[in-house]
């Protein structure tokens, strides 16, 4: 899949984060001065103690400030999925992503999020955000299949399936054995809905062979036949 320039997708810095990281260089291109008197240096160490107690502050106030909001995403997906529902759920989350969103908290806020538009069929907006999370530096290794499948899909929604195939084909590169047989058949279906039905044939084949799920295979299975090709090679 094309590489997209993070420096374009990654949010704006907050503005302590921007004051921070002018700081810290200012430090660095006057370090003779800084380091001259005793005051300096304390000077110095306050500031790394600030920045680490602002960074822990924020940890734990996303934390909390995800568990009401997760809670409302919960109820709608696996409740009743009203417009009304739909909408407090989308805006509490949306608050998680703008306030905290690169904290642990704030980017399982954001795949929530996603998969919230998901469920809307708001193809567009979903894809600019797993977009964003499949670029985001901090995005802890094993949510990146799901951001790549979010991905996937939301192209998928928009039938851009060249763009959708080669997301869950980078998503099942990096998963384990049981989830990469689910990207495996979304890749499949995919090629199948652009047309290319040997390409599709030849991954449900594989999974009919190799998944150790039973369900999976027969999904493969079946998907050969809607394409009246035989299960079997």
């Amino acid at each position: 899949m094309a590489k997209i320039n993070r420096k374009e997708l990654l949010r704006k810095p907050d503005e302590f984060q921007t004051f921070s990281e002018r700081a810290v260089k200012w430090v660095r291109e006057n370090q003779k001065k800084f380091y001259i008197t005793l005051g300096g240096l304390v000077a110095a160490i306050a500031l790394v103690v600030g920045i680490q107690t602002y960074l822990d502050y924020r940890v734990h106030a996303a934390a909390n400030a995800l568990s009401p909001a997760f809670q409302q995403y919960m109820n709608v997906v696996f409740g009743e999925k009203t417009p009304a529902k739909l909408a407090e759920a989308e805006k509490a989350l949306g608050t998680i992503t703008k306030e905290y969103g690169a904290t642990p908290a704030g980017i399982q806020g954001r795949l929530a999020l996603g998969n919230l538009l998901l469920e809307q069929g708001k193809w567009a907006e979903s894809q600019k955000l797993f977009t964003e999370l499949s670029e985001e530096p901090d995005l802890p290794a094993e949510f990146m299949p799901f951001a790549l499948h979010g991905l996937g899909l939301s192209l998928e929604g928009q039938e851009k399936y060249t763009e959708a195939k080669d997301a869950y084909a980078d998503a099942a590169r990096i998963s384990g054995p049981n989830e990469k047989t689910t990207y495996e058949l979304a890749q499949a279906r995919v090629l199948a809905a652009k047309g290319d039905k040997q390409a599709a044939a030849d991954i449900y084949r594989t999974v009919v062979q190799n998944a150790t799920d039973p369900d999976s295979a027969q999904i493969a299975r079946e998907s050969l036949v809607s394409l009246d090709l035989a299960p079997e090679a």
